[in-house]
């Protein structure tokens, strides 16, 4: 018989949370500029295509500009998993306590009435 336990790991990147969006802090004690860091890799290895295509540029464009609050917000918002995430960027159907000012802020960034640069 084997008295040995399977070791805890922490999950890497954002699994901290619930799947139900009520996380806490994902700071996990780094200062705002590693946070911004990990951010700015997950954004764009989300593990679907799609949603890279949706955080990736959104992040790339505005992520220096939040402040530490709205970094918390987007890391919150970035734990929930893709399929979900997807879901309601691509329909609106929005549940109302994952539309928050974050998660507005992406939709409008990939809002446009017209093509960009033309």
């Amino acid at each position: 018989m084997n008295n040995f336990s399977e070791p805890n790991f922490p999950q890497a990147g954002f699994s901290e949370g619930g799947a139900n969006g009520e996380t806490g802090d994902l700071s996990n004690g780094l200062t705002l500029d590693a946070r911004r860091r990990r951010i700015r890799f997950r954004a764009w290895h989300r593990g679907t295509r799609e949603m890279d295509m949706v955080l990736g540029p959104y992040v790339d464009a505005e992520l220096d500009a939040l402040d530490a609050e709205t970094v918390g917000e987007l890391e919150r918002l970035m734990a929930l998993p893709d399929r979900d995430l997807f879901t309601w960027f691509s329909t609106g159907d929005v549940p109302p306590e994952q539309d928050t000012p974050i998660f507005r802020r992406i939709k409008a960034f990939h809002t446009h009435t017209s093509p960009k640069d033309l």
